[in-house]
């Protein structure tokens, strides 16, 4: 305030000077506002809670449902999902699939696409409803996903694990074919079994996995999506047959489609 506005302010009576110093906060808030939606305009979003010039990011999750998930194993990939998404900004398009024999050739139809919208973490003290943001991202977009996820893990099992054909299956996927970086989660105990080609059939590389039984056919172009690979321990005769050389195969599969792999985290 000027010094003639602040000595001709000391000169009003007590209560004129009082409303008239409200009236100047009350002018100064409004003119912060106006400051504020004038350099961070509000974001077009679309029917998917996404921005209307595409997501920020896709984070497609794959869980393999074709054997049965125990219940430690449930909780830890809960938790491990629950991480991504707290870390994910909003504008992220969420992805969840289940690798399943009876769609495509091994994955299902997407069971929950939908971005994440703004939590009420960064709200303007000023200018947001912190509460309102949070309410709102609970109930469009975290408590649908959560509970579409937890019966997602309640799969009792299938003869067949498509395991390699769900990646494929994965290329031609809307959220797939966006413009946005791609990360792919895959929650499975990688133990691929198809008439293609079968773990439990052949203990063998990559390599020499594509010589004998033509898995070549079974690799796609990722197009340089990351990969992480959360690796469901299994017990008795299939945890013997997750061995490094299995982790092997998977990371040399990987690579020849054009995949960047990130990391492998083993789950309970």
């Amino acid at each position: 305030m000027f010094p003639k506005q602040l000595s001709r302010l000391s000169k009003q009576p007590p209560k004129e000077r009082f409303a008239l110093a409200g009236l100047l906060t009350l002018a100064g808030v409004v003119v912060s506002i106006l400051l504020f939606y004038t350099m961070n305009p509000p974001i077009p979003l679309d029917e998917l809670g996404c921005p209307e010039s595409g997501p920020v990011a896709n984070a497609i999750i794959i869980v393999d449902r074709t054997g049965k998930i125990p219940q430690s194993a449930r909780r830890a990939i809960t938790t491990n999902i629950e991480a991504i998404v707290s870390e994910a900004p909003a504008g992220t398009r969420f992805s969840l699939f289940e690798i399943d024999s009876h769609y495509m050739r091994g994955l299902s139809k997407a069971l929950f696409s939908r971005c994440k919208t703004r939590d009420g973490s960064h709200a303007d003290d000023l200018t947001e409803n912190a509460r309102m943001l949070r309410r709102k991202y609970e109930e469009n977009f975290l408590n649908p996903f959560m509970g579409i996820l937890n019966a997602t893990l309640m799969g009792s099992g299938q003869e067949r694990s498509p395991v390699l054909e769900a990646l494929v299956d994965v290329t031609s996927v809307p959220a797939f074919q966006t413009a946005a970086p791609t990360t792919i989660y895959l929650f499975s105990d990688l133990l691929q079994n198809s008439e293609e080609y079968s773990h439990y059939k052949h203990h063998e590389s990559f390599e020499e996995a594509v010589r004998r039984a033509g898995v070549n056919r079974l690799i796609p172009s990722l197009y340089g999506a990351e990969v992480r690979l959360y690796y469901l321990l299994r017990t008795g005769k299939e945890l013997k047959m997750q061995t490094n050389g299995h982790v092997r195969f998977w990371l040399d599969y990987l690579r020849a489609a054009n995949a960047e792999f990130k990391t492998i985290k083993k789950i309970r």
